[in-house]
């Protein structure tokens, strides 16, 4: 389970916090990090909801802890810094780290002006 050994120390927590909140003994928890043993599924289901991470993630079925949520903070506020304030209550990762919420929203911007700009063109192109 390395995305659970991955999310444990991104969070900062120990593997003996870890195994005191689940109640188990560090010994236990120490080997579902490293594939011994599989936690039960009610197990996997509270490591899940104290991370806020998909089980799936936990499993590693997938890569990236989250499952996507599609948010346009222009909506929300035309205001850039609450746009911002807004951003960092995500945790939108790349790669390992977590995308501040500046950099999260000019990429959202620099993705509006991608789409802006294949919109003219398309439409560009059917007009000829």
């Amino acid at each position: 389970m390395k995305n659970l050994i991955k999310i444990r120390k991104l969070k900062k927590i120990s593997q003996k916090g870890m195994s005191e909140f689940l109640h188990i003994t560090q010994s236990t928890y120490s080997r579902y990090e490293r594939g011994v043993i599989q936690p039960d599924l009610e197990t996997i289901k509270k490591i899940s909801r104290y991370f806020n991470v998909t089980t799936d993630y936990l499993l590693d079925m997938v890569k990236t802890p989250h499952t996507p949520n599609k948010v346009d903070f222009s909506i929300i506020t035309k205001n850039e810094n609450d746009q911002i304030k807004i951003a960092e209550e995500f945790e939108v990762y790349l790669g390992d780290r977590i995308v501040t919420g500046k950099e999260l929203l000019n990429l959202m911007n620099t993705m509006k002006q991608i789409e802006k700009t294949i919109g003219e063109k398309v439409s560009n192109e059917t007009k000829e």
